[in-house]
């Protein structure tokens, strides 16, 4: 191969315990770094080109994440650094790596409860996971996506909107309400190396059943939605900065559901389908998203 020939290619070889990457453009470079690199891991780019790395498996530039946005932002030159975020990426080959078991996932039967005086529509997922920090002390944490249609139905007929998150047309960030603030649901504390943990992830899903609204009676809810639940994790032994990464692919699960009154007037499940976890077949993914449920919702919510 000449130095002129256009196009590139990987090649990942051990070599005493390091990882030697050797990229063919316009010129040759390599780089070697040591083996136990972590996904997530901000690593330069030394010799490198973004341009060599731009559509390798597994590389990106940055992960930025907000209530209103997640994104994976593309490689460039100027911010002088990458990521490895899959661990099908030829760039990473390491002899060991942090291990992620989903040992158990299941739907608990959705209720409706009381709560500070009010009803409520409950539903709670239980994922029980074990994790192995055998190269990395890291901490865990669950991005939670949905695709929401929730509505009210009054006793004259009509219906309202409680959340619909059609108009965006791709699932968005789930938040339990309207305060809350939080990305990264029910992070763990740090793990440090060389320990295994297991850790039950359990944070319900709600709604409140209003008794009226403007002075109509309530006679259903009626919720419909599709979770997309990705475990996600965050290397802490370096002092770089490092991004979240999954370590396993997304989780699917859901629920079908209407609540109406007995004859008594006390609430009850009408109608329930469950969408049992199911874990992703086409492998691990970076969770993007551009809105939020809040923002997909009405004043009902």
């Amino acid at each position: 191969m000449n130095e002129y020939q256009v196009g590139y290619q990987c090649e990942v070889l051990l070599m005493n315990q390091s990882v030697s990457l050797r990229v063919f453009g316009t010129s040759s470079k390599v780089i070697t770094r040591p083996v136990s690199v972590a996904r997530g891991q901000r690593l330069p780019l030394g010799e490198l080109d973004a341009a060599s790395l731009r559509d390798v498996s597994g590389v990106i530039g940055d992960y930025r994440i907000s209530l209103e946005q997640g994104a994976v932002v593309p490689l460039t030159d100027t911010d002088g650094a990458y990521y490895i975020w899959d661990n099908d990426s030829p760039l990473h080959t390491p002899v060991f790596e942090n291990e992620f078991q989903l040992e158990a996932a299941t739907l608990n039967r959705p209720a409706v409860e009381r709560i500070a005086g009010e009803s409520y529509l409950v539903m709670q997922p239980e994922f029980h996971v074990r994790f192995n920090t055998a190269t990395h002390s890291a901490r865990l944490g669950e991005i939670r996506l949905v695709e929401s249609e929730r509505f009210i139905t009054l006793k004259n007929g009509d219906s309202l909107i409680i959340s619909d998150t059609q108009e965006v047309g791709a699932p968005v960030l789930y938040l339990q309400h309207k305060e809350d603030q939080v990305i990264l649901r029910q992070e763990t504390d740090l793990q440090l190396q060389g320990t295994d943990r297991e850790y039950f992830f359990c944070e319900s899903v709600s709604q409140r059943i209003p008794e009226q609204v403007n002075g109509v009676e309530v006679s259903s809810v009626t919720v419909l939605e599709r979770f997309s639940s990705y475990f996600m994790q965050q290397v802490m032994s370096a002092p770089e900065q490092s991004i979240w990464v999954p370590v396993c692919a997304p989780v699917a699960w859901g629920w079908s559901i209407r609540v109406g009154r007995r004859f008594d007037q006390e609430w009850d499940i009408l109608r329930r389908k469950l969408m049992l976890p199911t874990v992703g077949h086409e492998g691990w993914e970076m969770p993007t998203w551009r809105s939020n449920l809040v923002l997909s919702a009405t004043e009902y919510f």
